[in-house]
């Protein structure tokens, strides 16, 4: 399930049930519609590199009326998810399927994938949306998408590919989070090699 807090009164305002399975995962807001969020669900059993290849969702939930509006297929073990400023764009990381599937903001449909390298983790995108930048956790690399052309324009080695120590349940790799700043640099982190790298 999700909950709604009220960070003003400190208090639970909603708990909203998901659909039976739901591993949810990551929160997003939409911009322009600020009554609505993306919910990730990763559907991990054991550990991610053991979980089913099938399709995960992305659930659509009304913050405000606390309901489920409605689940949205995209690709296998969704983690990540991200919106542009612009409420137009929204993109899900599917860390089994190897891609990332795309969604229409104003739809809520997915209306396109773009493949990454190994079990991509999450994603940010640059101020202006132009960019988007992936963090992909077994082969320890990120990809740096064009959002207009929906492909990788460059991808760098960050991290240290197949670790596994500690928490092995994420399954082999290193580099997970990104942040990206107003002038364009990115933030990586590294969590088994205890590095951040910037770009």
């Amino acid at each position: 399930n999700v909950s709604v807090l009220d960070l003003k009164k400190l208090t639970v305002i909603h708990t909203i049930p998901l659909r039976q399975g739901s591993a949810p995962w990551q929160a997003k807001t939409i911009p322009t519609q600020g009554h609505l969020a993306y919910i990730s669900n990763s559907q991990f059993l054991k550990t991610a590199g053991e979980s089913p290849l099938t399709n995960s969702t992305v659930s659509l939930i009304d913050i405000e009326k606390g309901t489920l509006v409605k689940e949205i297929a995209v690709g296998c073990g969704s983690n990540g998810v991200t919106v542009d400023r612009q409420g137009k764009r929204g993109y899900v990381v599917n860390m089994r399927s190897n891609n990332i599937s795309v969604l229409d903001v104003q739809e809520h449909k997915v209306i396109g994938e773009i493949q990454t390298d190994e079990a991509p983790a999450f994603a940010k995108l640059t101020l202006d949306g132009e960019l988007l930048v992936v963090t992909n956790l077994k082969s320890s690399t990120v990809n740096v998408v064009d959002t207009k052309t929906l492909e990788v324009k460059k991808t760098f080695q960050v991290g240290v590919p197949d670790l596994l120590d500690s928490y092995p349940e994420w399954g082999p790799g290193d580099t997970t989070g990104v942040a990206i700043s107003e002038d364009r640099k990115a933030y990586i982190t590294n969590y088994r090699s205890h590095s951040v790298v910037v770009l």
